[in-house]
């Protein structure tokens, strides 16, 4: 049979760890052909991480090693070549007499023989303590900041004690006669790397004075050199390098999520997507309403769903389009709309920051300066070094009391957008559009950003530049070989229809809460049926466990007339006793959901007819069967807002 060149629509489903693939032939009505193609997902199962982190992580550790013999071969070639060492070799620094810890204090006050001098140095060298260029690192991780805390406690038994260097503090201190070194988890032994080339230059001086041939100035220079290096990081342009561009703008990148126009973007567009439900419809806040709400996040720490109800002053059945009011599976009392709305994360650490440093009155002008808090969120995001930050900001005009009281902070996440593209979308946000509608009055397109014809055959590669997120990437590649596959063997199609999956693109930790959903409503199911073998003695077929499920959920009442549904009677399968019925018409709405489905007695199905709850109850004149039947839904907590929300809709086309 001829299959190839025909005129086939393609239907693709791309999920995390597959992808599927049907043919179909609209003229004939028949299926040409259905494929799959499954795959590893590209993350760990546990804790959600790429799969590249291992062979990173040891890459890592492998260069790590590596750079250090490196730099322990080129010192002792060093001194091999100033006379200090014979061989090039670590044994050439072994001692039998005495500690490197000891000659290290010791060589402050009397000349050391090369041998004795080039085992300091090399111990210097080799453990040449911890060294951070970002305040922020203190916060950022656990580890460091506990590192961090014992480089602060020996510079300050430094000072008190009087003594001159590192090495002497540790060779005579009493906290250091067990263990010179940290052990056991303690970071208390950590010294500083600042604090070790001070000591090295020290020595230097006194081997000097003592007359040491092997203290040269030159020497030192390249020791210095050899103790201090370190590859520059990832950082300012190098950094950008491996930052998107913008999705509209494609000559500038993307706009750090820390900026205060990019919180504003994030913000603006859920404020424009909020919605009150009531009486069964969907309405968008009126002008009034959105002036109440929209610089509160600016004004505390957090905004939830429970104060926006309070400063909108809503009705008690009035309820917000963004949650989710299904009760808890596990049974704990919890008001949904205690949910944050929205934190405006970064505008409140800034906050913070500045008012920590004494700082009241130059935030109060700072925070109604977007200019000025965007180069404060693009310097902690850009630089990875206080002096590249300080310098950056400070040929900006900000004020060096300001840069030193953010450094303590690091961002490191970047939006989609450029700041020139927020610049000409955020206006007409203001003013109430959504996304799309404000990126079409600038002259974008949110959608189809790049409208260029391409005669290839076969799809290329994504673009590792555009797709970050590796899961996402792994999908639509694997995908990618499915389709050429299929045009190889079938043609390239008429039409391409494509169902991905919602959850590719969200973070681990909601993709495990969706997960943990399903494994409870899978539960729920389970549940159900074996009530319904406790209930009616035999196993369910599936519209009875359909109705079992509706039983429950309705308390076992009939949703049209408010009386008891008889369960005997209704599983009766000689008794045409109760039926399940469409809420709004599936002939008018093609809602087929669990949302849209209710069991109710068979004459009361057979009253409503093909019609909505609202125009069988009379529900345009208020009449006293729509109060009950509105009492009854508003009343069972078992229903779900989207379920409500069909159950009392008001204005539905015919």
């Amino acid at each position: 049979m001829q299959t190839k060149n025909l005129p086939y629509t393609l239907g693709l489903d791309i999920g995390m760890a597959s992808a599927g693939a049907a043919l179909l032939l609209p003229d004939q009505q028949r299926i040409l052909a259905l494929h799959v193609r499954t795959f590893d997902k590209a993350e760990t199962a546990k804790e959600g991480e790429s799969l590249n982190k291992i062979r990173r992580d040891s890459r890592l550790t492998r260069r790590r090693m590596r750079r250090r013999a490196h730099r322990l071969l080129r010192l002792t070639r060093l001194m091999k070549r100033a006379g200090l060492i014979e061989i090039a070799r670590p044994e050439a620094f072994a001692l039998t007499h005495a500690t490197p810890w000891d000659l290290r204090a010791a060589g402050l006050d009397r000349l050391l023989e090369p041998k004795e001098w080039a085992a300091v140095l090399y111990h210097i060298v080799k453990h040449r303590g911890f060294q951070t260029n970002r305040k922020s690192e203190a916060k950022a991780d656990e580890k460091t900041g506990q590192m961090l805390s014992g480089v602060g406690r020996n510079q300050a038994l430094l000072k008190e004690a009087g003594y001159r260097t590192i090495g002497e503090l540790a060779a005579r201190h009493p906290d250091y006669t067990e263990a010179k070194r940290n052990k056991g988890g303690s970071y208390s032994h950590t010294f500083a790397r600042a604090d070790l080339a001070a000591e090295l230059n020290l020595l230097f001086e006194c081997q000097r004075v003592l007359g040491s041939y092997h203290a040269s100035t030159d020497l030192e220079t390249a020791i210095h050199d050899l103790l201090m290096a370190r590859r520059p990081t990832l950082s300012g342009e190098n950094l950008l390098k491996m930052v998107g561009k913008c999705t509209f703008e494609k000559g500038e990148y993307r706009a750090p999520k820390a900026s205060h126009r990019a919180e504003r973007f994030v913000w603006l567009g859920k404020l424009n997507n909020l919605k009150i439900v009531g009486d069964g419809d969907a309405r968008a806040l009126t002008t009034s309403e959105r002036r109440a709400i929209i610089d509160l996040p600016f004004t505390q720490a957090k905004l939830s769903f429970k104060q926006v109800r309070k400063a909108l002053d809503l009705e008690p059945h009035q309820r917000f389009n963004l949650l989710s009011y299904r009760p808890d599976p596990k049974g704990k009392d919890k008001d949904p709309e205690d949910a944050t709305f929205f934190e405006a994360k970064a505008f409140h650490t800034f906050r913070k920051a500045y008012e920590s440093a004494g700082l009241k009155s130059e935030w109060q002008r700072d925070a109604i300066d977007a200019g000025r808090l965007d180069a404060l969120a693009y310097a902690l995001t850009v630089f990875k070094d206080d002096a590249e930050s300080r310098q950056w900001l400070t040929a900006q005009g900000i004020e060096a009391p300001i840069i030193e009281a953010v450094l303590g902070e690091s961002f490191d996440q970047f939006i989609h957008l450029s700041q020139k593209a927020l610049k000409a979308i955020l206006p007409h946000m203001e003013e109430g559009q959504r996304y799309d509608e404000a990126a079409k009055s600038a002259g974008y397109h949110h959608s189809q950003p790049d409208a260029a014809i391409s005669k290839q055959t076969c799809l290329p590669p994504p673009d590792k530049d555009t797709i970050r997120n590796p899961v996402v990437y792994r999908a639509l590649n694997q995908a990618r070989k499915l389709v050429n596959a299929i045009v190889r063997e079938y043609g390239p199609p008429a039409a391409v229809h494509i169902e991905l999956a919602r959850d590719l693109s969200k973070p681990f930790d909601e993709r495990r809460r969706i997960e943990r959903d399903q494994k409870e409503y899978q539960a729920e199911k389970e549940k159900a049926a074996k009530q319904f073998i406790g209930d009616v003695g035999r196993e369910p077929k599936r519209d009875e466990l359909l109705k079992m499920r509706l039983y429950h959920e309705q308390g076992s009442q009939c949703p049209y007339c408010q009386s008891a549904l008889d369960i005997n009677r209704m599983f009766d399968q000689s008794d045409v006793y109760a039926q399940v019925d469409h809420a709004l018409p599936y002939s008018r709405s093609f809602d087929d959901s669990m949302n849209n489905k209710v069991v109710v007695h068979t004459k009361c199905n057979q009253d409503k007819g093909n019609r909505t709850p609202y125009e069988f109850f009379d529900g345009a004149s208020d009449s006293p069967r729509w109060q009950r039947y509105v009492a009854w839904v508003q009343g069972n907590k078992s229903i779900r807002q989207a379920k409500r929300n069909r159950l009392l809709r008001v204005n539905f086309g015919a």
